[in-house]
């Protein structure tokens, strides 16, 4: 959960206060290039899609944010999958038979795609209509142990999670009370994201299929936000 706060307005149709972002939910679909340049150090890209799904409330209305925008509305954000990609290194600083240690980092960027949110409320005549632009890039951090059992490895940890963007409003708002909106005119606004929670912690497990073929799943979790991912991996020599 984030919440993104704005600038002060520019002009008296420009959106000021804060949104609360509730329940953000992001799909991701990744394909992952590998290039070991040590035996215990490789890097790696990501190339692939995102997507997300908020509900978005205004929390705080302030001196120029126009009449059809006040504290407590909800508006929907709802994007597709759009392109996304990424960079990152994996270390491992000392291993034995059964266990070792290491580390990763990982900086992916996203734009999903613009959202329409339409809001209506018939005992104000407001109505609006607004696109919604999510843009942000997410740093990784973890460390943390592998433990061996041949053919299967568990691993986890703590991690660091680190979220910067930024998302923009515009649209048009009107005045429904005569059937069709009047006093109808545009409405934008920009807004920073600012992070609730940063450290989290990971689990995860991985089987080996064949001898080049790796299937794997985790999970990671902090204090305000939780996901889960699958995938395999095919290991070229």
């Amino acid at each position: 959960e984030v919440i993104t706060s704005s600038p002060s307005p520019s002009t008296t149709n420009q959106i000021q206060g804060e949104f609360e972002v509730d329940k953000l939910k992001n799909a991701m679909v990744f394909g992952q290039i590998n290039y070991g340049i040590f035996d215990q150090w490789d890097v790696f890209l990501v190339l692939g899609g995102a997507g997300a799904q908020s509900d978005l409330k205004y929390g705080s209305a302030a001196s120029g944010t126009t009449q059809y925008i006040g504290a407590g509305e909800q508006y929907d954000y709802d994007s597709s999958l759009n392109f996304a990609w990424g960079l990152g290194t994996r270390v491992t600083f000392a291993e034995s038979a059964d266990i070792s240690w290491g580390g990763m980092g990982q900086i992916t960027w996203y734009d999903p795609s613009s959202s329409n949110s339409q809001w209506n409320n018939p005992n104000a005549y407001a109505s609006l209509n607004a696109e919604l632009d999510l843009r942000y890039t997410e740093i990784v951090a973890a460390f943390g142990p592998t433990f061996n059992f041949d053919s299967f490895w568990i691993y986890g940890g703590p991690f660091f999670h680190f979220i910067d963007g930024d998302m923009s409003l515009s649209g048009q708002y009107g005045d429904t009370r005569f059937g069709a909106p009047n006093n109808a005119g545009s409405i934008s606004g920009s807004f920073d994201l600012e992070q609730k929670s940063e450290i989290g912690l990971y689990v995860g497990s991985q089987w080996l299929i064949t001898e080049n073929t790796h299937l794997y799943s985790d999970i990671q979790f902090t204090g305000d936000s939780w996901g889960i991912g699958i995938g395999g991996l095919w290991r070229v020599e």
